[in-house]
C-alpha cells in the first residue's frame, strides 16, 4: 500500500473482498491496490523540507480528523504532529465543537483558523474560537500568514505539518513548503 493509515488498509481489504466476490482475478486486484497512490486532498504529501513533511487533508468531520491525526502520528514516528485546522461551515462547527476540540487535541499543537462558511451565513457566537477555547493544545489564529509563521517557527526535523479542512486551508500547504525551504536555506 502506498497510502498510510489503518482506515486505508480497511478500505483496501473491503475493495479486495468486493472484487473477489464479483469473481475478478486476484492478481489483477492486488496489482490495482499496489499502484493506487491515493487521491487529492487525502493525506496528500505536498513537500518535505529538512525532514519536515507537509501534508494536506480534506478532513472536516471529527471522525475523519481523528483518523488523519492518528495516521500522521504513526507517520511522524518520534516527530510531532502540528495541525492548522480550518472548520468548515458554521452549523458543523456549532454541532461538533466538543468533538473537534477533543479530536484536535490528539495533535501535539494546533492552530484553529476562522470558519470557512462556504455558502452559510455566520452564526453569532460560533467561530474557530469556539473550538480552540476547549482545547489543551489549541490556539485560535484567524490570520493565515501568522499561522504559517508560527508553525514554521516551531517545526523541527521529523515533524509532520497537517493542513486540515474542506475550505481554502489547502492553499497554505505549498506556502508552508516554500517558507520552510527559505528558512533552512538561510540557516545553511
Amino acid at each position: 500500500m502506498h497510502v498510510p493509515g489503518h482506515h486505508n488498509l480497511l478500505n483496501a481489504a473491503a475493495a479486495l473482498t468486493a472484487g473477489l466476490l464479483l469473481g475478478l482475478p486476484t492478481a489483477q486486484l492486488l496489482e490495482g491496490l499496489s499502484i493506487f497512490r491515493g487521491t487529492g486532498r487525502r493525506f496528500e504529501l505536498k513537500g518535505q523540507v529538512h525532514g519536515i513533511r507537509v501534508i494536506d487533508d480534506y478532513g472536516h468531520h471529527p471522525t475523519e480528523i481523528e483518523a488523519t491525526i492518528r495516521t500522521a502520528s504513526r507517520y511522524a514516528s518520534d516527530g510531532r504532529v502540528l495541525v492548522i485546522f480550518q472548520p468548515h461551515r458554521y452549523s458543523r462547527t456549532r454541532a461538533f465543537a466538543k468533538e473537534f476540540s477533543r479530536t484536535l487535541d490528539l495533535a501535539d499543537q494546533c492552530w484553529v483558523l476562522e470558519v470557512y462558511g462556504s455558502s452559510e451565513k455566520p452564526i453569532p457566537g460560533v467561530s474557530g474560537l469556539t473550538i480552540s477555547t476547549a482545547m489543551k493544545r489549541g490556539k485560535f489564529e484567524p490570520n493565515f500568514l501568522t499561522a504559517i509563521e508560527e508553525v514554521v517557527a516551531v517545526a523541527k526535523p521529523g515533524d509532520v505539518i497537517l493542513t486540515l479542512g474542506a475550505g481554502d486551508v489547502s492553499s497554505l500547504a505549498p506556502v508552508i513548503v516554500e517558507v520552510l525551504s527559505k528558512k533552512f536555506q538561510l540557516n545553511s
